[in-house]
């Protein structure tokens, strides 16, 4: 009987340092997802780049920031308050004769499909100017605004929205 006592007495505070240690691990591991969830997460950033001096590098730039992959699952281009939206298929090409700009002084333009991941650190050329066009191009006369909803690898839905243009800057 008296060993029953001795133990029920160690028992008691056994079961608060056992459950005090599962609150702490759980408390734990809720920290660690939320820290591996915020490590992962692209950023996406829309850049107008221009140089009136070289233009070799002008251009509309998307480039992901973060550390993490982002899944493109939508795009909407706005010009002039008209939207252009959709992946897979180029809207450059309409965008530009909407516009009444010519499509063949933009040597780049590219579209992102659905599917198409942008990885970390990596940059991707939307709309590029050749050298050859003698008028500044879109992206200095006309406004833009660019419009990316994209997903992490936790598949949290992330959305860039952002103009792409030097309008108001640039006389």
């Amino acid at each position: 009987m008296v060993f029953l006592k001795k133990a029920r007495s160690l028992i008691e505070p056994g079961a608060i340092v056992a459950c005090a240690a599962l609150g702490l691990s759980v408390w734990q591991g809720v920290v660690t997802e939320k820290y591996y969830r915020f490590s992962l997460q692209p950023l996406f950033t829309v850049v107008p780049y221009y140089q009136p001096q070289s233009r070799d590098k002008d251009g509309i730039i998307l480039t992901n920031a973060g550390p993490g992959v982002g899944k493109f699952k939508a795009i909407t281009v706005t010009v002039n308050g008209k939207d252009y939206q959709g992946l897979g298929e180029n809207q450059w090409r309409t965008i530009l004769n909407d516009a009444g700009y010519d499509e063949k002084c933009y040597g780049r333009a590219g579209w992102p499909r659905d599917g198409d991941v942008l990885m970390a650190g990596q940059q991707v050329v939307l709309l590029a100017e050749n050298n050859s066009c003698p008028d500044k191009p879109i992206y200095v006369e006309e406004e833009i605004n660019v419009k990316i909803e994209y997903e992490s690898i936790h598949e949290e839905r992330l959305v860039v929205d952002m103009p792409a243009t030097f309008k108001n800057y640039i006389k």
